[in-house]
């Protein structure tokens, strides 16, 4: 199974919380193969070899790195190839052309909010932004830039009542690229 795994307020490189070389080898060391990051944004691609969902695979993880990294205590979130494909195909925000596509976000859920949650969650925010929940994901769009919204992941979580990790489109691009080669 191709999945990816991303790490919630943790960026990779080598001056970050948590080296490259750390990272991959928490993977190397649950049996995952074809590691590699996409760019510093704390996300993995890997192959499990054996079969487990992708929220077995992210508790693995998510106490390899404890190991790996002693009192790093990070959130992993991870989707199946066929999972990140129906997230890509299912986006419910249109994209207007010529559109900036850092201000388009993705957001993973650890779980699915409630209806009501899902409800009240326009009273969290006046500055224009649009959301779409889908299942375990957040559509988000950020006109105005996500640097001077109110709505940050923290007031996200807050209202949804679980916790998440963004991606820019963007990088939802380049993660998708990455998990349809062969």
């Amino acid at each position: 199974m191709k999945a990816v795994a991303l790490l919630r307020a943790v960026n990779v490189g080598g001056t970050s919380r948590l080296a490259t070389t750390q990272l991959l080898a928490a993977a190397a060391s649950l049996g995952y193969t074809e590691a590699r990051t996409i760019g510093g944004s704390g996300s993995l691609m890997i192959r499990a070899a054996r079969e487990e969902s992708p929220d077995e695979l992210a508790r693995r993880l998510e106490a390899a790195l404890a190991l790996a990294r002693p009192g790093l205590a990070t959130t992993v979130l991870a989707r199946s190839r066929e999972e990140w494909t129906e997230l890509v195909a299912t986006n419910p925000l249109a994209f207007p052309p010529g559109s900036d596509f850092t201000s388009y976000l993705v957001m993973l859920l650890a779980d699915e909010p409630s209806p009501g949650a899902v409800a009240a969650l326009p009273a969290a925010f006046d500055g224009g932004e649009r959301i779409a929940v889908v299942g375990r994901t957040a559509f988000l769009h950020y006109p105005g830039g996500v640097s001077v919204s109110r709505l940050t992941t923290g007031v996200l979580e807050r209202r949804l009542g679980t916790r998440g990790t963004t991606r820019n489109w963007n990088v939802v691009g380049r993660i998708a690229a990455a998990l349809a080669e062969a």
